[in-house]
């Protein structure tokens, strides 16, 4: 009999613990400190939770899982961003130093956005560094644009890359809130203002098709709530059973989600609330 109880205890133990989330850091070379615990929301930021910093090491825990999304360390000299989706996993890293100096352990998503935030890291130098030389050499400008031109097309080649190797994470759907949709130039149509109206129309009707409305752990980025915003301020017609119209399609689209139908429900309400539309 005890030992069936303490069988059943340590299942119960077990059980809670796979409830809840423990994250590892290993920051090597930060200084003893408080560091701030955070995730984004919308265009916002929110603390989480403080954490003391002992020889480079801080553990966020706690019984109940955390929501998915982006989430970041934050203190005066030192910011990380990472994934939450799993629960239980270890970050190491350099103080100072780039993602390259990054280990994972016990966690896909964070392993995949280490990848792509090394490649990422590159093509951004390397637009920067165009840029300036454009900046200071205004007379070689076309071979310049050309080559920036080129890294764009690089950076959204190797986000697609991502989306298609790995569609089932979070970081796929994040991802996907950068693109836009791919309008045809519609040339069998001979009139430039009916075929800029027909482009108006197929970009609008196409806007959210790579967006996952339902997901929850998107309202955890930054992108979601301006990609949305856009479509509202810039893409319809600014009339009220236009604007009607298109939250219901918006309502339609997040699904049966508790959270998403609030979270919706305040962003619009303080939008509109007041306007002469």
């Amino acid at each position: 009999m005890t030992r069936l109880f303490s069988l059943i205890l340590l299942c119960i133990c077990l059980s809670a613990q796979g409830q809840g989330h423990k994250i590892q850091f290993k920051v090597s070379g930060l200084p003893d400190s408080v560091i701030t615990i955070g995730y984004h929301m919308g265009t916002q930021k929110y603390a989480l939770d403080t954490l003391q910093v002992r020889d480079g090491s801080f553990v966020i825990e706690g019984a109940d899982p955390l929501k998915p999304g982006l989430y970041f360390t934050y203190a005066p000299t030192y910011y990380f961003e990472f994934i939450v989706k799993e629960q239980q996993f270890s970050i190491e890293s350099v103080y100072g130093k780039g993602y390259e100096h990054v280990n994972v352990f016990g966690s896909e998503e964070n392993e995949i956005f280490k990848g792509f935030q090394i490649t990422m890291t590159d093509l951004r130098k390397q637009q920067i560094e165009l840029q300036n030389q454009l900046n200071a050499s205004p007379a070689d400008s076309l071979p310049l644009q050309k080559k920036l031109q080129e890294i764009g097309d690089m950076i959204t080649s190797f986000r697609s890359g991502i989306i298609e190797e790995y569609p089932n994470t979070f970081l796929s759907a994040f991802l996907s809130l950068m693109g836009e949709p791919t309008v045809p130039e519609f040339t069998e149509i001979g009139d430039s203002q009916d075929r800029q109206v027909k482009q108006y129309r197929y970009y609008r009707a196409h806007y959210f098709d790579e967006v996952q409305l339902g997901n929850e752990a998107l309202i955890r980025t930054p992108l979601l709530q301006p990609k949305v915003m856009k479509y509202f301020d810039q893409i319809i017609p600014q009339h009220p059973d236009t604007i009607n119209v298109e939250i219901d399609k918006l309502f339609a689209g997040i699904g049966d989600s508790d959270e998403l139908f609030r979270y919706w429900l305040v962003s619009l309400y303080n939008k509109y609330q007041g306007t002469k539309i």
